[in-house]
């Protein structure tokens, strides 16, 4: 098995990491230092961003992202793009159940988890976290920091830019056209083009004159 990092520390991280040992041998973690709390997580060592370079050369080990949707998918963009920039590389996740075919092109850092299905002529860009059964239809352009949630379904022919949020089964219809930043909530049937920092919240309402991220801080401060 491939011997491999995580860097993530949370319930996220947990849960992801049950499916990331089926094919790896996840050797440490890491997280900000401001986040450790002890010198183990998960029963493995943990260090802190400062330290990873010093304990693990970039030459020798890949890594791979376990944070969930925090700041609209930002702070897993910006955590890939400061190890990119250290000079490490980042490994896939893509569950033995998962369907891919052949001509699928996928980049880095991607979790793709049980009984995912991704039709052919799609693209898969960097740091996108797919859940179970979730469904990503022919020609699909699906860039990066997307956060797809369990039962999704993205329709034939639809471009989703970057950090957005599908919660479990949406729907996005055929020939859409995504923008950035848009939180799309459980059940909502999403067709057409959506512009950036869009709130769409089930398949009834109409687009939500409040951004994203100022929604996501909204349901963090209700639960």
């Amino acid at each position: 098995m491939e011997e491999i990092i995580v860097f993530g520390n949370g319930n996220i991280s947990k849960i992801l990491s049950t499916y990331l040992k089926k094919k790896f041998n996840i050797i440490a973690y890491a997280s900000k230092k401001k986040f450790i709390k002890s010198k183990k997580f998960n029963n493995r060592p943990i260090y802190s961003l400062e330290e990873l370079k010093k304990k693990f050369s970039p030459k020798k080990y890949k890594i791979i992202t376990a944070i969930g949707y925090l700041e609209m998918n930002n702070i897993r963009k910006k955590i890939f793009e400061s190890l990119k920039s250290e000079g490490y590389n980042f490994v896939n996740y893509i569950d033995n159940s998962a369907q891919v075919p052949n001509d699928v092109m996928i980049r880095e850092n991607n979790i793709l988890l049980d009984n995912v299905s991704i039709n052919p002529g799609s693209k898969i860009g960097n740091g996108n976290i797919i859940w179970s059964n979730s469904v990503i239809s022919h020609n699909v352009r699906l860039n990066n920091f997307n956060w797809v949630s369990s039962g999704t379904v993205i329709s034939g022919d639809t471009s989703i830019g970057n950090c957005n949020f599908f919660g479990s089964n949406s729907i996005i219809s055929n020939n859409s056209s995504i923008a950035n930043s848009i939180f799309v909530g459980a059940g909502a049937l999403v067709t057409g083009k959506i512009r950036n920092e869009s709130t769409i919240i089930n398949s009834t309402s109409k687009k939500i004159e409040i951004k994203s991220l100022d929604f996501l801080k909204y349901l963090k401060n209700e639960q």
